[in-house]
């Protein structure tokens, strides 16, 4: 944070309303209230700057110009400046309802907000860039930021996830290897069995907490609440987590029941309206597998494999 601050661009790009709402939306969405860990719940402000750093860090060791080095750190910056309120637990039903995602509002923001539009002009930034920078259009390298399989915004995402959710900082070492991998040297196929490391680890991670049956069932009763919210408006997509609540006060009593390890009857209620009781629930989750037969590439990608899969529960 301190190395962002440093430079006045980023600084000020920190300081802009659209990027302080993402202190107030929840990286991990509704789980980050309802899975206690004492610490609260890690935010999009938090992950932005921790990627936006790693781009820093690796401009500088891969000796990249001036203004390379400002496109690359502001699409770090600015990856996920579109989410909306509870991140992916909440951005199904916009999908769905609106057919609005993040990666549509965030190129909107960039383009088009007037507090961003205003740094540019001052700094005589490519928005356009920007926005190419993030979806690795740019350049082959700019995928390293969210483009390839192995990339820094999942470095991030993961051991946010784990250390979130354990003590554990298994995760984070091998992280921290795998990105000094990246930025020190250009033949990563050497080091293929660290990147199996962490590819096993993202497994491990996803399947042990964001696709357990508590998380699942949360996720999936979080979004049959607001699929049936009539005052759900596409106007409330940047509305901030706070804002919501306070917007849906159910959502108060969403959170609590599973605080108070469903005490006060909420959820039985709205499973009742629901007419839920005893139903099956699918989701769609993702697995992470390996094809050993296929050789490291960071160019032409066949040996990180992501799967899609449904998983049932009963609620």
């Amino acid at each position: 944070m301190k190395i962002l601050r440093e430079n006045s661009i980023y600084s000020e790009v920190i300081e802009s309303p659209e990027f302080q709402r993402l202190r107030d939306i929840s990286f991990l969405g509704i789980l980050g209230y309802v899975c206690l860990n004492g610490n609260g719940p890690s935010t999009r402000y938090e992950h932005s700057i921790s990627v936006a750093n790693k781009c820093r860090v690796y401009a500088q060791k891969k000796i990249l110009s001036k203004s390379e080095e400002i496109y690359f750190v502001l699409a770090g910056l600015l990856h996920d400046l579109g989410h909306c309120s509870f991140s992916h637990s909440l951005e199904p039903v916009f999908i769905n309802k609106f057919s609005i995602s993040h990666h549509d509002v965030t190129k909107h923001l960039i383009l088009y907000s007037p507090h961003l539009t205003k740094i540019w002009d001052k700094y005589n930034i490519d928005a356009d860039r920007i926005v190419a920078t993030i979806e690795g259009c740019a350049n082959s390298r700019d995928k390293v930021i969210t483009k390839m399989s192995i990339n820094f915004d999942s470095l991030d995402g993961i051991v946010r996830t784990e250390s979130f959710f354990s003590n554990s900082d298994y995760t984070k070492h091998i992280c921290d290897q795998v990105f000094n991998i990246m930025c020190s040297e250009e033949n990563w196929g050497n080091h293929a069995g660290l990147f199996d490391s962490f590819w096993k680890s993202k497994d491990r991670i996803y399947n042990s907490y964001i696709y357990d049956e508590k998380s699942r069932i949360t996720e999936a009763l979080f979004q049959a609440l607001f699929l049936k919210e009539s005052f759900l408006s596409k106007d409330y997509f940047l509305l901030s987590d706070s804002e919501m609540l306070h917007v849906f006060p159910w959502l108060c009593h969403f959170i609590n029941e599973f605080k108070s390890d469903f005490s006060t009857g909420f959820i039985s209620n709205q499973l009742k309206e629901l007419n839920k009781f005893g139903d099956v629930v699918g989701s769609s989750l993702r697995s992470f597998r390996i094809n050993f037969n296929k050789k490291f590439s960071v160019s032409k990608n066949q040996r990180y494999l992501v799967a899609e899969e449904t998983r049932f529960s009963h609620i």
